[in-house]
């Protein structure tokens, strides 16, 4: 085909601004463009968003959570850090809250950013930047709650991960956390990775092995300065000869399914078999059976024990023998 030459000719003209423009507009309409305006959403289930939000704030933002109040349908992150303007370093908290029309709504609170002639965090108030985050936030939540795998995938990850449950127990009342233990936890497939500190041969009837794992957790919202820090200690009774020789402190990843949980004092105990076909042991006060001996009712034995500790009828020495006789620890 011969080269057009002569582009001054209006009917060729014409017809190269028309292909032009088609041309834009069909590639306008293929890039998605970047939501500017902040669209609440509505109609939400608190077991499905709130795992959804925690679950994004830690594979999207590298963060955490600090905070949850279920009851109030409460969960806050940790700081989440950026950059405004020339390079001002900031960071901040962000609230996710269900309100009483189920509707979520994202509060930036607080915020802080640094000043670099007094060295330290200073107040500041939500801007664009803040309403860009908050913007960026509801669209991937948006977008997670529309796919049923995403949010299933959050919700196995959110109701077994031991800081939620560090951050739910700080708030929940008793019945609230029979009530978290059994729709959430009982049963359950787990998978983390922890410290190991040991392992018992022939320590209960059953079992070739008692492996003990444990692991802390801070920064929660009732500990902002880590002055206290949740104790978790994972025992999973097992017949396999995997973690014989393991190394003592050595980070392993740890599989099985969630029998039984004792929450007191900041320290948690947390029992796990193989497979949900395996029996809970006998000799520990941590089954949780249809009648009796909850998981619950173990913790408040163990806050009893505190007070006579706290009242000087038992001697520090007498308490930590009485607990582990309670929790079943070496």
């Amino acid at each position: 085909m011969r080269p057009i030459k002569n582009h001054h000719n209006p009917m060729i003209r014409s017809i190269l601004l028309v292909l032009g423009s088609t041309m834009a507009l069909t590639g306008s309409a293929q890039r998605k463009k970047t939501p500017t305006v902040y669209t609440p959403l509505t109609e939400v289930r608190t077991e499905e968003v709130l795992p959804v939000a925690a679950y994004m704030i830690k594979t999207y933002y590298k963060g955490d959570i600090d905070y949850l109040a279920w009851g109030d349908r409460h969960l806050r992150s940790y700081w989440i850090n950026y950059y405004w303007g020339l390079g001002t370093q900031c960071h901040l908290k962000a609230n996710f809250k269900v309100d009483a029309s189920n509707g979520l709504e994202i509060i930036m609170d607080p915020v802080e950013m640094y000043d670099t002639d007094s060295h330290r965090w200073i107040g500041a108030r939500e801007d664009k930047r803040e309403l860009n985050i908050k913007i960026e936030m509801v669209e991937h939540i948006r977008a997670r709650l529309a796919v049923p795998d995403s949010v299933q995938k959050a919700k196995d990850w959110f109701y077994t991960n031991l800081r939620v449950n560090a951050c739910f127990f700080e708030t929940a009342t008793e019945l609230a956390g029979e009530r978290w233990f059994e729709a959430y936890l009982r049963d359950k497939a787990v998978q983390w990775t922890l410290p190991f500190d040991d392992v018992k041969a022939n320590a209960v009837e059953g079992y070739k092995y008692a492996e003990h794992f444990s692991g802390n957790i801070s920064n929660t919202a009732l500990d902002p300065n880590a002055d206290v820090v949740k104790r978790f200690q994972i025992v999973k009774y097992t017949n396999s000869d995997k973690n014989v020789m393991s190394s003592k402190g050595s980070a392993l990843k740890v599989s099985g399914y969630f029998r039984s949980l004792a929450f007191s004092d900041d320290r948690f105990l947390i029992t796990i078999t193989d497979e949900l076909t395996d029996p809970l042991p006998k000799t520990s006060v941590l089954a949780t059976e249809t009648k009796g001996g909850s998981a619950l009712e173990n913790a408040d034995k163990l806050k009893k024990l505190k007070e006579l500790l706290d009242a000087g009828i038992l001697t520090k020495a007498e308490y930590e023998a009485e607990k582990k006789k309670l929790l079943g620890t070496p």
